[in-house]
């Protein structure tokens, strides 16, 4: 009796072992994995600062289609982590240090460790500003700069997005030669700079312009657009209108004939200088224009009919 309930106690006693045993191993376990993922997470914070993004070599200046010029600048980055997918690089180029123009790659997928890109940009040259114009219009080898940024989603497990690592990058390379521009191109370039270094003798000179299509010395009568009129005693009416139309006005003398006779038109001259001979014959109510194009605004305006010579002067009504 005594011994049957000793094997018994015996028999709880192991069991109660056991036990204790599953439970220190499930402790262990749970241990285990709990320091497994401190692990893995001081191990991605630890990757983020061990992205690279650097030149791969020298970039490249190169023709598309005149006037269209192509960057290209290889970079290589590096990637601590396991395959994964770049939201976006960004990128900005600069050439002798003025913008040249920028672009991005979207969903760049990066392998583990070091892969090469291509950073690639278009530049339409037709639309060059001052300082990009100045500087690949000489011919002379180049100062070009590439900088931009990665922006990378890193996730957890691969599967949970957890952090969003952003990696700047800058790289200039000197001397580069520029690209091989066709004739047209570089003179659209060398006009650009032309304009540029002269744009305020330039704008003297709209302004100017713009100031004598409201008031020109010698024919303030006429305004742009405008006309003069003639008495109501002459055998013609005669009205003068011009256009600017550099470096010279374009210029048109109306007649008509406002009495119940016809008139014959002999001639129509310009400060003395014949611009339209006839005769041509205008009945009642009848008008003609003579277009001509002249270098200064008229300070008189004559048409002789065979009634007589019809004389606009500068600044009659």
């Amino acid at each position: 009796m005594v011994e049957g309930l000793e094997r018994r106690v015996a028999r709880v006693e192991a069991a109660l072992r056991r036990q204790r045993l599953f439970t220190y191993l499930r402790l262990a376990v749970y241990a285990l994995l709990i320091i497994g993922v401190i692990v893995y997470v001081v191990g991605l914070y630890s990757s983020m600062d061990e992205w690279r993004v650097e030149p791969a070599g020298p970039p490249r200046l190169g023709v598309q289609a005149p006037p269209v010029m192509i960057v290209e600048a290889p970079i290589r980055i590096y990637n601590p982590d396991g395959n994964v997918l770049a939201r976006m690089v960004y990128y900005k180029v600069y050439i002798n240090g003025y913008y040249a123009g920028d672009g991005f790659i979207p969903y760049l997928r990066l392998q583990h460790g070091w892969s090469e890109h291509t950073i690639r940009l278009e530049v339409d040259l037709s639309r060059a500003g001052c300082g990009l114009a100045k500087a690949l219009s000489t011919g002379e080898n180049l100062t070009v700069r590439v900088e931009g940024l990665a922006m990378v989603d890193l996730k957890a497990f691969g599967k949970i997005p957890w952090r969003t690592v952003t990696v700047p990058f800058n790289t200039t390379a000197y001397e580069v030669p520029p690209p091989s521009l066709d004739p047209a191109t570089r003179s659209i370039l060398q006009l650009t700079v032309y304009l540029c270094n002269n744009s305020q003798r330039i704008i003297t000179l709209l302004q100017s312009l713009q100031n004598a299509t409201s008031y020109v010395p010698g024919l303030p009568g006429i305004p742009g657009g405008g006309g003069g009129g003639n008495t109501s005693t002459a055998p013609v009416n005669v009205t003068a209108t011009w256009q600017l139309a550099p470096p010279g006005f374009n210029l048109t003398i109306t007649i008509s004939n406002p009495g119940p006779e016809p008139v014959t038109i002999e001639q129509v001259k310009v400060n003395g200088a014949t611009i339209y001979q006839g005769p041509a014959t205008l009945g009642p109510g009848e008008s003609m224009s003579v277009t001509a194009r002249v270098p200064v605004l008229p300070a008189l305006v004559e048409v002789e009919t065979d009634r007589g010579t019809v004389t606009l002067l500068a600044g009659t009504g």
